[in-house]
């Protein structure tokens, strides 16, 4: 590629992508910036490495065609539901014998796994519900809204702040 930045359009049409999925992305960190002439431009070695790899990984950019996840409730429910099968896993392990060491860290690692997807994905559902104006494919600007919230998004602030505390005691109980 000659040109060593794209504007979001040219990475968009490279991609078949929309050039809104391409500012998201930009958004998001995953491509890096710079302003020129008053717009932000793409990496083009970036997207042409994502274009690359594209073929291998095509849920990697969304299609032009499709909007991003549209959620509902229950949704939610069912990131929730895992989490609860996540705690249920775990607390067979002391029934495990000692015997089978193996089996039980791989229950442990199951349970710890499954726990902190279900709690990450609850969190960013709930928040893409909460705050449906901000799309962002990592979800990292609804959780921001969803959590700094808390007049806008009344009880679903709590369920948030909840969601996150689940996250990180999964994460660190797994780390153990």
């Amino acid at each position: 590629m000659p040109n060593e930045w794209l504007a979001p359009q040219e990475a968009a049409e490279l991609l078949g992508c929309s050039a809104e999925t391409v500012r998201a992305m930009l958004d998001d960190g995953l491509f890096s910036g710079k302003k020129i002439k008053g717009e932000w431009c793409v990496n083009a070695v970036e997207v042409e490495w994502i274009q690359s790899i594209k073929l291998s990984a095509p849920l990697l950019v969304p299609p032009a065609s499709s909007s991003l996840l549209e959620v509902e409730p229950g949704m939610v429910e069912v990131s929730l539901a895992l989490s609860g099968i996540a705690a249920a896993i775990a607390a067979i392990l002391p029934s495990i014998p000692a015997v089978a060491e193996n089996l039980r860290l791989f229950v442990a690692l199951l349970a710890g796994i499954l726990a902190v997807f279900s709690a990450y994905s609850a969190l960013w559902l709930l928040a893409r519900y909460c705050c449906p104006e901000t799309k962002s494919l990592l979800g990292f600007k609804e959780i921001s809204a969803l959590l700094t919230s808390p007049e806008r998004n009344g009880p679903y602030w709590f369920v948030g702040w909840g969601l996150v505390t689940w996250l990180v005691l999964s994460v660190l109980i797994g780390a153990l």
